[in-house]
C-alpha cells in the first residue's frame, strides 16, 4: 500500500513540475516576442525585379505580427525572432526573413525567390 502512495506523489510531482516547466516556455516566448515586436511592426515598401519592369510592393506587420504584402495576408509561423531578425515560414514551407539593424527593418529576404529586397519605412 505504501508503494503506492509513493509512486502517485512521484508522479504527481513529477506532472507537476513538468507542466509548470512547458508553461514557463511558453511564456518566456511570448515575452521575447513581445521585446522585440515594436521594431518590426510597421509599412514598408520594397521592389523586386521581374522580367519585365521593377514591381514595387508593401510589407505590413501588424502590432499582433499578421504580415501583409500588398494586402494580401501571409499565411505562415514565426519561427525566429529576436533583435537581428524576424523569420516567418510559410504555408509552403518557404522561409522568409526581415533583417532589423539597431532601429528598424532593413531587407527581406525571400528563400523561395531567392531574392533579397531592401525595405524602406513608409510614414
Amino acid at each position: 500500500m505504501r508503494k503506492g502512495w509513493l509512486a502517485l506523489l512521484s508522479a504527481s510531482v513529477i506532472t507537476g513540475a513538468m507542466s509548470s516547466l512547458l508553461y514557463q516556455k511558453k511564456r518566456e516566448k511570448k515575452v521575447r516576442q513581445e521585446n522585440f515586436k515594436d521594431k518590426y511592426v510597421g509599412r514598408f515598401s520594397f521592389s523586386a525585379p521581374s522580367v519585365t519592369r521593377k514591381t514595387t510592393h508593401i510589407l505590413e506587420i501588424t502590432d499582433s505580427l499578421n504580415i501583409t504584402i500588398d494586402n494580401i495576408a501571409m499565411d505562415g509561423k514565426i519561427l525566429t525572432i529576436d533583435d537581428h531578425k524576424l523569420v516567418v515560414q510559410d504555408k509552403y514551407g518557404y522561409q522568409i526573413t526581415i533583417h532589423a539593424d539597431e532601429k528598424t527593418p532593413i531587407s527581406l529576404s525571400d528563400e523561395a525567390e531567392e531574392s533579397i529586397a531592401i525595405l524602406k519605412r513608409i510614414g
